[in-house]
């Protein structure tokens, strides 16, 4: 996909997470689980209450994930060197900001939670070490596919 592309879909994610962040009440994710797949799928009682008073944690860790492969992707590849630097820079960026997105919530009358942090931060650390060790491959298949100068 083109670089263009990764940023516009960056871009509404973020505007996405700024919303969660600062709605009053917090969102309910459990209505994106729905109790008859999850019996489906053969999940006891303790589990499925385990995930529904955890569902804010597994979405902190989808949008971490999400945020730092989009970022790394929207970088265009002859700009970025791929070491172990920019993986610190951008854990530092990413860290400041899931912090900040936590104290946020503290102007809406909402609560600054450690784990939520813990948890963006896990998915953030995922998502960066997945996309800066594919990176090359991603690259030069788009450029096999759709001959983009990156």
């Amino acid at each position: 996909m083109p670089v263009i592309l990764y940023r516009f879909v960056l871009l509404v994610l973020f505007l996405l997470m700024v919303y969660l962040s600062i709605r009053n009440p917090p969102y309910n994710f459990s209505v994106w689980i729905p109790d008859t797949l999850l019996t489906r799928l053969g999940l006891s009682d303790h589990a499925r209450l385990m995930l529904h008073t955890n569902e804010d944690k597994i979405g902190h860790i989808v949008f971490g994930y999400a945020i730092a492969v989009l970022t790394v992707l929207s970088i265009p590849y002859r700009l970025s060197r791929g070491n172990k630097f920019d993986f610190f820079v951008l854990f530092c960026v990413f860290l400041v900001v899931c912090i900040s997105a936590e104290y946020l919530q503290l102007l809406f009358q909402r609560n600054f939670s450690y784990p939520d942090t813990a948890a963006g931060m896990l998915g953030i650390t995922i998502g960066l070490m997945s996309t800066i060790a594919l990176r090359p491959a991603i690259v030069v298949h788009s450029k096999k596919t759709e001959n983009i100068d990156y």
